[in-house]
């Protein structure tokens, strides 16, 4: 398998993780492909594309703070470990409200190669 294929795969499980952590999981797949086409016509600059991010960070907020989570480790994944790795422990950090990330909470950071 080449890399690439191994980056569209991988891609491919993360984005069906997000339609599941939606409340997608059962909706008409017309409706999902509909809704994500409009989704990817609103511009980067508009409120309406704010407010919508919003709207997804607060879920991950919500997620990362999730009682029956509180001792199960993360795995973070990023395809630039060397530059997004500290990024992505940052966020997590800010959505836990932790001061720092207690040792063993991230377990590795892994590229996608």
């Amino acid at each position: 398998m080449t890399n690439e294929r191994k980056r569209e795969t991988r891609d491919k499980i993360i984005f069906g993780g997000l339609v599941f952590k939606a409340g997608l999981r059962k909706a008409d797949r017309a409706f999902l492909l509909g809704a994500l086409i409009e989704a990817s016509r609103i511009p980067s600059d508009t409120a309406q594309y704010r407010q919508l991010r919003e709207i997804g960070m607060e879920a991950f907020r919500l997620l990362v703070n999730d009682e029956r989570l509180s001792q199960v480790p993360i795995i973070v994944e990023t395809p630039d470990a060397e530059t997004m790795h500290a990024i992505n422990v940052k966020r997590l950090q800010d959505f836990s409200g932790l001061a720092a990330i207690p040792d063993g909470y991230v377990l590795a950071a892994l590229t996608a190669a």
